[in-house]
């Protein structure tokens, strides 16, 4: 039963291996819905750049958890916790993904402009206590397409199984 009081709402548990990995498939298809979102946005930059870049960071943000609880990296609720898409790129143990997504990206100064958007979800769903935003959009939807293809990835070796 779900309730109209939102945070009323029971949260999913995860115990086993299998929690994890709906968790993961669930998180999935909510960062397909923000990714979507983001692209019909996209054209509207100029009048509609904060929610624009609010669910492009944080269709990221959902994809690096599909990552990390693919890979093994999360194991506990808390670990889902983090928001900042720097320090959630940092979890990843494998480099031979960091790599690719830092591939990707096409960007040479990758480690300092991912730092930069870090808190872009956290920052942009406030933007209005700042007197001033800048964010590097180009750099936000490249990552953010990286980060898809690595899911698609590991769901495609994850269903190979």
């Amino acid at each position: 039963m779900a309730y109209f009081q939102m945070d009323k709402n029971p949260r999913k548990e995860l115990r086993t291996e299998e929690d994890f990995i709906k968790y993961a498939e669930s998180a999935y298809e909510s960062a397909k819905e923000y990714m979507k979102a983001s692209m019909i946005l996209l054209p509207h930059l100029i009048e509609c750049s904060i929610p624009m870049m609010s669910n492009a960071a944080f269709t990221c943000e959902l994809f690096l958890k599909v990552i990390l609880t693919y890979s093994h990296t999360i194991t506990n609720e808390k670990q889902l916790r983090e928001h900042n898409l720097y320090k959630l790129y940092n979890k990843i143990e494998d480099k031979g993904i960091q790599e690719r997504i830092r591939k990707d990206t096409l960007e040479e100064q990758f480690d300092l402009v991912l730092k930069e958007i870090g808190k872009a979800f956290e920052v942009t769903r406030y933007v209005h206590e700042y007197k001033e935003m800048s964010c590097d959009v180009k750099f936000l939807y490249m990552l953010m397409n990286s980060l898809h293809n690595e899911c698609l990835e590991l769901m495609k070796e994850k269903n190979d199984e």
